[in-house]
């Protein structure tokens, strides 16, 4: 979704500072209205792209992803050891 100056001048620095924080506006906290106002519009034109950072805490969606491939992980990984431990034991 694209926006102009005149559309974002007329919201409030707060409603700008989550509409940045979900574009993907670095430190949109740290801004002021106009320079807020300029990263929006280049992030919404595709001019720059967002900004993505890994801090924080994951998503329910990222950890079911991760509990997914952790179970197949495991899964491939006991199937290996079996097998090790067969071909030892016939070795023996």
């Amino acid at each position: 979704m694209e926006f102009t100056k005149d559309e974002l001048e007329k919201r409030s620095l707060h409603d700008l500072r989550l509409m940045g924080r979900e574009i993907g506006v670095k430190s949109p906290t740290s801004l002021v209205k106009k320079e807020l106002i300029e990263k929006i519009v280049l992030v919404s034109n595709g001019q720059v792209a967002p900004y993505r950072t890994k801090k924080g805490r994951p998503t329910i969606k990222e950890k079911e992803v991760f509990n997914t491939y952790k179970t197949q992980f495991e899964k491939k990984l006991d199937n290996i050891l079996l097998k090790l431990k067969q071909e030892i034991l016939k070795n023996l």
